[in-house]
């Protein structure tokens, strides 16, 4: 399907009726899209917005069916915005009532190759969901535009798969060889709050991983095995009062690019930026930079095999000894060998973790045998 074409639509926007490939729903409709073989796909917005699906809010979406014969719900859908998702305010939810529920193989020609955010008030929530192999320009994965108000959360839920609560294999564009823009792009500000718990970020292909803006809140995630030609998490913006709060992070095995002056930092943030209780595993880069507004840094155990840039707190400069990086294994390492305990010496370096879940979704207070 593709979206009527309106000589209106040139003009840009969210008129009525210039986007929706698949779907368009506005004022007061709910879409449900929750039971198994259901499927969006291969719809185009070439002219406008949202290439399966478009939601103008007050209207709402519950998207949790696994899918069609194992592809996913929103799949290989084509738009200008938001290729497989746009919205403008409004309220979705992507959540798998089985197996994950998915939006993956999307691609817009300038922004939000996955999933486009725009306009006031606006919720988009997900848990036991992909967003993978999608590609844009700017913000392959999702990308929520200046002035977009509202939160944007991915929550940290059990699995119904092998793995869920992934954004992965998604791409940018490029320019002679450079990716043109980040995987994860907010450029709203202080008008959307950006929170995630449990996020496996795996095999993406940018100029940088995040480009955040505005309060966020990252905590028990996974950022591995991707490339960024720039600095691999990153802010220009300044980050609000609330600041920038990375907790019970693992950022480690990343291909990051250099400058002319030499390895980008994995953090290159303005404004406040709090880590606490993270592995930061990427040698021979600089852990933590000021992206050129002014830092406020502050930070409390960190395990890095790079301390440079960690000026709060009492770093650990140590190798965080993972089971089998090479091959994905990036758990921590505790094992006896003949009796030799052989252990990460980032076991045991946190106390007072009481509750929450790690990124597997596991308790996170327990003991371990041996």
């Amino acid at each position: 399907n593709t979206a009527t074409y309106l000589p209106a639509c040139d003009g840009g926007g969210f008129e009525t009726n210039c986007g929706g490939g698949g779907i368009h729903i506005e004022g007061a409709a709910t879409l449900t899209m929750t039971a198994p073989q259901i499927v969006v796909e291969s719809n185009f917005a070439n002219h406008s917005y949202g290439g399966g699906i478009q939601i103008i809010g007050p209207a709402s979406a519950n998207i949790g069916s696994p899918g069609f014969n194992g592809t996913a719900v929103i799949y290989a859908n084509e738009a200008l915005y938001g290729g497989g998702i746009a919205m403008r305010g409004g309220d979705i939810t992507l959540s798998g009532t089985s197996l994950p529920a998915g939006i993956e193989q999307n691609s817009a020609t300038y922004n939000g190759g996955g999933l486009y955010l725009a306009g006031p008030s606006l919720s988009f929530s997900a848990s036991n969901y992909h967003i993978d192999h999608n590609g844009a320009r700017e913000g392959s994965a999702i990308y929520s535009e200046p002035g977009a108000s509202g939160a944007l959360t991915l929550g940290n839920s059990a699995c119904s798969d092998d793995e869920c609560n992934t954004v992965s294999y998604n791409h940018n564009s490029k320019t002679n060889n450079v990716p043109d823009g980040s995987i994860i792009k907010t450029a709203s500000g202080i008008y959307l709050d950006f929170s995630v718990d449990g996020l496996h970020m795996r095999f993406n292909d940018g100029s940088h991983l995040m480009d955040l803006s505005g309060p966020s809140s990252v905590q028990d995630s996974l950022f591995v095995d991707n490339q960024a030609s720039g600095q691999l998490l990153y802010n220009s913006y300044g980050t609000g009062a609330q600041g920038a709060t990375w907790t019970r992070c693992t950022v480690a095995h990343n291909l990051i690019g250099n400058s002319q002056f030499g390895p980008w930092p994995v953090f290159a943030f303005n404004g406040a930026l709090k880590i606490f209780d993270s592995i930061i595993s990427q040698p021979d880069h600089p852990a933590v930079a000021s992206a050129g507004g002014g830092l406020n840094f502050s930070a409390s155990t960190i395990l890095a095999n790079d301390i440079d840039g960690l000026t709060s707190g009492t770093p650990i400069q140590a190798d965080p000894a993972f089971v089998d990086a090479e091959n994905g294994d990036f758990h921590l390492l505790a094992r006896r060998v003949n009796g030799v305990a052989q252990y990460s010496p980032a076991v045991d370096a946190v106390y007072g973790i009481a509750s929450g879940f790690d990124v597997d979704h596991r308790p996170r207070a327990q003991d371990i045998d041996g």
